[in-house]
This record gives structure tokens, C-alpha cells and sequence, in this order.
């Protein structure tokens, strides 16, 4: 049983290839894929910098599924990744203040350079825009990704096998609100940021907000996105350093508001400030009403996938043997900073030990 199809060749797909084939060059792998070219998504990770994973990778409570991945991580974490990266890919990583890692480069290219050049090193056969059916012949591994900025639909493939998909939303995207954004456009401002329905606060965060004409933007309002319900707000402290009893202090050294704003803020936003009064009390909540997600076209992930409790922990299905399940088809989603494209690796790695395992090749 030494033939292994792959359906999906992102980031999971093309991992469990690589260390499959590296250490059992006789296994028959073949690499199936629904775009014309493998690994495009990795171009658009990072800001095209490409952010591998993250020095905090193996702290389980980033993820949404926290106890699963506590479990995974006890046969792979970290340093495992890292390894991988160098000694499979031959890529050095370079770490930045946040504790996120990228390629020495910083060039997204780098990252799929290496992936491509390995799959042709190791001749591992790769099929792109496929449009067929499973091949269920020996092992099969789906690592389809998820609707997010994808042309494979692979939760058809999981369904049609007996799996469960929970339900999906777009998660690590842009959020559309109802006030006109468009005085606001073009500027990016740090704040503390919160997402809450009613008087629950549904999640925390702070960095950079970015205005857009038709939705806000940034890493934290991404980041927020993961907790999006129907009926929410979004609120910014647009200065978290100060209480409110600072900025009353603070604005008695100004002559007017206008002068007191504009010594914060940009000037469009110090002009939206004011027009919705209070300014002071405006400043520590300065909100918007969610009116929905933008589209998968523009998440960098997907929320929910395969129901957990179908998998093992090293990846295998409950359902059907030598079936395999990796990468973001999962109900496994993580905010923003390489957690999500470390989690691909993460995933396909340890498949990857396991059916060397299944097949008798022991590593070490």
C-alpha cells in the first residue's frame, strides 16, 4: 500500500508530500489540485511576506478548538515546524518584534519557491485544475483548504464520505457596518478595539484599525471577525494610554475641542468625532454597527469545517480507513500572526508520521 493521493496542494497538502517522500522515496505520491498551479495562497499570507507561524505556536489557547490542538501538538509542535522549514524547505526564519515568523527573505515567493522546487526535487507527481472524483485506492489525504480565497470545494468530498461540516463563515476578514465610512477613508489608527452584542463583550484586542469606503479593516478589527455575530458592534478606545478623567484634565489645556481633537487624531476622524457629540465620551467608544461579514473572497480563513469529533489526533478519520483529513478544512481556526499557516504545517507533518507509521517506516 505505497500509493498516496493528495487532494489539495496548499500548505498541508504539500508538507505531508514533502516528509512522506523524503524519508520513503519509494511511495507513489501523487498531488492533486484544483488551480492551475499549486500553493497560490501562500503568495497572499502576510502582506505578501508570507507569516510562517509564530514564536507562541505551541500556546493551544489561540486556537478556537484548544483542547484538540493541545493533544496534536504533544506529537508535533514548534520546533518540529521549524525543523521542517529548514531542513526539508531549506528556509531560514526571521522573527519580528510580535513574535511572528516569516521567511529570512520576507518574500511570500520564497516560501512557494521552496515548496515547488522540493515536489520536483523528490518527483512527486502533481495534477492541477482538477475537476474528478476521489481515488480512494491506498491512502488518501484531503487537504482542500476551505472556502476562503479557494476554487476547491472539498467539504463535498468529506460529505459524500459519511462526514460532518459544522457551519461555515468567513473569519479573519473585513467587517461591513451601516455609518457611512467614506470621510473616514485611508486611515489607519491604533486603538483598543471590542466586539460585543447587547452589554456582552464577546472578545478584546488592540492594534491598527483601517478605515475603508466600504468596511473596516486592520489586524484587529481581522482578528475580531472570528467572533462575529448577528446583531453586533464594534467599538474602539481611540486612547487606551488615557481615562476619561485624563482626557478631561487634558482638553482644559486646549482653547476649543477642535484644537483638543486635532491634537489626537488625524483630522477626518477628529471631524467624526465631533459630529456624533460627547466627544470625550466618544473617544473611549467610538462605535459602529455590524452589519455583516465581507465575502470568503476576501477571509484569509474560513470558521468551522469537519466536525473533531470524526478525527483522531494524528489526523486519521474515525469514518473510513486511510483516510486523512489536514490543514483548514478543519474546524480548527486561530487569529492572525502565522498560527493558521503554522496549524497547515503543524497538521500535515503529523499525518504524515502517521501513515509512515501505518506503512511500517518508523522514524525516529
Amino acid at each position: 500500500m505505497n500509493k498516496i493521493n493528495i487532494y489539495g496542494a496548499g500548505v498541508s497538502g504539500m508538507t505531508a508530500a514533502i516528509y512522506l517522500k523524503k524519508r520513503n522515496p519509494k511511495l507513489d505520491i501523487t498531488l492533486y489540485e484544483a488551480d492551475t498551479r499549486v500553493g497560490q495562497k501562500i503568495l497572499k499570507t502576510g502582506n505578501g511576506k508570507c507569516n510562517i507561524s509564530n514564536v507562541y505556536l505551541d500556546d493551544s489557547s489561540n486556537y478556537n478548538n484548544s483542547l484538540f490542538i493541545e493533544e496534536v501538538l504533544k506529537e508535533t509542535n514548534s520546533q518540529d515546524l521549524k525543523e521542517f522549514v529548514l531542513e526539508d524547505l531549506g528556509l531560514v526564519l526571521r522573527e519580528d518584534d510580535s513574535g511572528r515568523l516569516y521567511p529570512y527573505s520576507e518574500k511570500a515567493t520564497s516560501v512557494l519557491t521552496a515548496y515547488v522546487n522540493k515536489l520536483k526535487e523528490l518527483d512527486i507527481k502533481v495534477v492541477t485544475s482538477l475537476r474528478d472524483t476521489l481515488d480512494l485506492t491506498g491512502i488518501t489525504i484531503i487537504a482542500t483548504g476551505s472556502y476562503a480565497q479557494s476554487k476547491y470545494d472539498g467539504y463535498d468530498y468529506l460529505t459524500s464520505l459519511g462526514h460532518k461540516i459544522t457551519p461555515l463563515i468567513p473569519a479573519l476578514t473585513t467587517l461591513k457596518v451601516k455609518e457611512d465610512l467614506r470621510p473616514l477613508k485611508g486611515i489607519r489608527f491604533k486603538v483598543k478595539a471590542k466586539i460585543l452584542k447587547g452589554n456582552k463583550v464577546l472578545a478584546v484586542d488592540e492594534g491598527e484599525v483601517q478605515f475603508r469606503s466600504d468596511a473596516i479593516s486592520g489586524i484587529v478589527v481581522l482578528d475580531l471577525s472570528r467572533y462575529y455575530e448577528a446583531g453586533c458592534e464594534v467599538s474602539f478606545d481611540l486612547t487606551p494610554e488615557y481615562s476619561l478623567a485624563d482626557l478631561k484634565e487634558l482638553k482644559a489645556k486646549f482653547k476649543d475641542e477642535d484644537e483638543f481633537l486635532c491634537s489626537l487624531l488625524p483630522k477626518m476622524l477628529a471631524i467624526e468625532v465631533k459630529k456624533r457629540k460627547d466627544i470625550l465620551h466618544q473617544l473611549k467608544d467610538f462605535r459602529f454597527t455590524v452589519s455583516g461579514l465581507n465575502s470568503y473572497g476576501e477571509a484569509q480563513i474560513t470558521k468551522g469545517g469537519l466536525d473533531l469529533k470524526e478525527i483522531n489526533y494524528d489526523f486519521s478519520s474515525k469514518l473510513k480507513p486511510n483516510l486523512y483529513i489536514v490543514g483548514e478544512i478543519l474546524d480548527i481556526d486561530a487569529r492572525c500572526g502565522g498560527f493558521n499557516f503554522g496549524f497547515a504545517i503543524i497538521s500535515g507533518l503529523t499525518a504524515a508520521k502517521s501513515i509512515l507509521r501505518k506503512l511500517k517506516f518508523f522514524i525516529n
